[in-house]
């Protein structure tokens, strides 16, 4: 019973629209995170990309070795458990 009911909550996001909603999400905190992350030597050009990684972590992707953590391509989605039985 527990296994089709958590089934018909039905696919979580991929990638690419979780990796928008960490843009989005990141918009709100820093709205001018956009202009400094481009300047050269930046603190916010460090951060971001470890935003958009512990974001996607938390949304349970993980992200392959040897691979940007601005590219979606490079992460994987976890399954949840219920999708291992």
């Amino acid at each position: 019973m527990t296994a089709i009911c958590l089934s018909a909550c039905g696919r979580p996001p991929g990638a690419h629209a979780t990796m928008t909603a960490c843009y989005a999400q990141l918009d709100k905190q820093a709205p001018g995170w956009r202009s400094e992350a481009h300047q050269r030597h930046s603190k916010m050009g460090t951060l971001v990309p470890r935003y958009i990684l512990e974001c996607m972590q938390a949304e349970r992707f993980k992200l392959r070795p040897l691979c940007s953590q601005m590219d979606e391509r490079c992460y994987t989605q976890e399954p949840r458990f219920w999708e291992r039985l």
